[in-house]
C-alpha cells in the first residue's frame, strides 16, 4: 500500500486507485467502482473531511493486472507511481506500507502435522500451490511444468483450493500422465501446516495484488517459485534474490526453476527473516 501524508490542499472529488479496503474510508463511490483501473471518490469524515483532502491511503491487495504493489524499474512501488501520477507530488513525498501479513499464529499453525498420506515422512517431495482453481490462476502452466519435473525427478502436486477449473485440472493431468502424482484436496483447515511441510510452494498466477500467501509460504519456511507477473512477485522475493522468479505462462522456466530449488533449497530462515518484512512492526 501506498501513504502520502500532508497533501497540499485538493479541492473536490479526487481520481486515484480504488482498491480493496478503501470503501471503509470513502463515500459516495462510483457505480461499477472497482471494475477498472480507476474510480472515483470523495472522502469525508475523521482525517479525510470533505472536499479538503489531506492524505491518500491506498491497500494493495485488489487482483487486478493493472493494479498492484510491485517495484518498478527505480526499485519503487508501482502503486506509489500511480498514485504521483494523479496528485503530481515528488516521489519524496510517498512511502510504501506492506501489507502487515506475518504473524505469529502462523508460525504456531505451521508447527502442527498436516493430515494427509503424502506428508507421512515416506514419498518424494510434495509440490504444493494455493489458489481458487480459475484461469488467473494459470494452474494449467503449473501442470505442464510439473510434467517436465516428475520426467526428470518423482514429486508430487498438491493445489490447496476450489474453483470452477477442478474438472479441467484433473483432465489435463490424466492428459499429462500426472495424475497419479496430482491431488486436488480443495480447502483444508490449516493450509500453514501443508506449506511448512512442503518441499516447494509454487505461484503461477497471470497476475495478482500483492499475493499474500506468498508471503505465508515464507513465513513458514518454505521455498518458493513464482511467475513474475503483476504485481507483487518481484517485490516479495527481492527481484529473485529470495525465490526464483519466471515469466507468466512458460512451463520450461518454470519447471527448471522447480527443479533447481528442489536440488538446491535456499536457508529457512532468510525465508522467514524476509516474511517478516511484511509483518505489522516492520510495515
Amino acid at each position: 500500500s501506498a501513504w502520502c501524508p500532508a497533501l497540499p490542499r485538493i479541492n473536490g472529488p479526487v481520481w486515484g486507485p480504488l482498491i480493496g479496503g478503501m470503501a471503509g474510508l470513502c463515500d459516495g463511490l462510483a457505480p461499477g467502482a472497482g471494475e477498472g483501473r480507476f474510480a472515483r471518490f470523495q472522502c469525508s469524515g475523521g482525517n479525510f473531511p470533505d472536499p479538503v483532502i489531506d492524505g491518500i491511503a491506498v491497500l494493495a491487495n485488489e487482483q487486478h493486472p493493472a493494479l498492484g504493489g510491485e517495484r518498478n524499474d527505480r526499485g519503487r512501488s508501482r502503486v506509489a507511481d500511480d498514485i504521483q501520477g494523479i496528485t503530481r507530488l515528488p516521489a519524496t513525498r510517498f512511502r510504501v506500507i506492506h501489507n502487515p501479513v506475518y504473524r505469529p499464529e502462523i508460525i504456531e499453525l505451521a508447527a502442527e502435522t498436516p493430515k494427509h498420506p503424502w506428508f507421512d515422512g515416506e514419498g518424494p517431495p510434495v509440490i504444493v500451490a494455493v489458489g481458487k482453481l480459475k484461469p488467473q490462476k494459470d494452474f494449467d502452466t503449473l501442470l505442464r511444468a510439473f510434467a517436465l519435473v516428475r520426467a526428470e525427478r518423482p514429486a508430487r502436486l498438491m493445489i490447496l483450493g476450489r474453483g470452477p477449473g477442478e474438472q479441467a485440472l484433473l483432465e489435463l493431468a490424466e492428459e499429462l500422465d500426472i495424475a497419479a502424482d496430482f491431488q486436488l484436496p480443495g480447502h483444508v483447515k490449516n493450509p500453514y501446516a501443508f506449506l511448512s511441510h512442503a518441499a516447494l510452494f509454487v505461484l503461477s498466477s497471470a497476475w495478482e495484488g500483492l499475493p499474500n500467501v506468498l508471503i505465508e509460504a515464507l513465513s513458514c519456511g518454505c521455498p518458493v517459485v513464482s511467475t513474475d507477473c503483476p504485481s507483487g512477485p518481484t517485490e516479495i522475493l527481492d527481484g529473485g534474490r529470495v525465490g526464483r522468479l519466471v515469466p507468466v505462462g512458460d512451463a520450461q522456466q518454470m519447471a527448471q526453476a522447480m527443479l533447481v530449488t528442489l536440488d538446491s533449497p535456499p536457508d529457512t530462515a532468510m525465508l522467514v527473516e524476509r516474511a517478516k518484512d511484511f509483518s505489522f512492526e516492520r510495515a
